[in-house]
């Protein structure tokens, strides 16, 4: 909902600012965000660094010691999600064309990668953070929530915005 109050007044002042019409922003919106969204993956990570300082803020770690597990939680969710989900969609489509539905809504396949971060996430909470299980299962899944929720969410407006910026 927030989003919405941010971007239709953004993309209304880009549409008077250069007098064009809502499809010509959309065509050249969707000519510019495949390059910035690409780089601004990188964004994932210090977002993530700033809610592992919060989650695990008695430890008293450093910065870098956090931005090193987030870095490496964002590298597993990117190649899960952009490279091995495609890759499996891709071999099930050739290989087992009746199978293809599975991948036609996306639901299925994205609980399957959300489950994976998730064991991922509490596993690598565990050998870093080195909790009780307890705590790191809480932990890891309310980190895994914050992740899939709202670190996306502040990526796509940082996106958004950084695409209408140089539109």
């Amino acid at each position: 909902m927030v989003f919405i109050w941010i971007s239709v007044p953004v993309i209304k002042a880009k549409m008077n600012k250069y007098a064009v019409s809502f499809p010509e922003i959309a065509k050249k919106y969707d000519e510019r965000s495949p390059k910035l969204s690409k780089v601004g993956l990188l964004l994932l990570i210090p977002l993530s660094t700033l809610f592992l300082m919060g989650l695990f803020y008695k430890r008293k770690q450093p910065f870098f010691d956090h931005f090193i597990i987030a870095t490496e939680i964002s590298s597993f969710y990117i190649f899960s999600y952009f490279l091995m989900l495609p890759l499996f969609s891709f071999i099930i489509s050739k290989t087992v064309p009746e199978f293809n539905h599975i991948f036609e809504d996306g639901s299925w396949p994205w609980f399957l990668v959300l489950g994976l971060l998730g064991l991922f996430i509490i596993i690598a909470f565990k050998n870093f953070y080195k909790e009780s299980w307890f705590i790191t299962i809480l932990k890891g899944l309310f980190f895994l929530f914050i992740f899939a929720k709202w670190v996306k969410y502040i990526y796509s407006v940082l996106i958004f915005l950084l695409v209408m910026l140089f539109l």
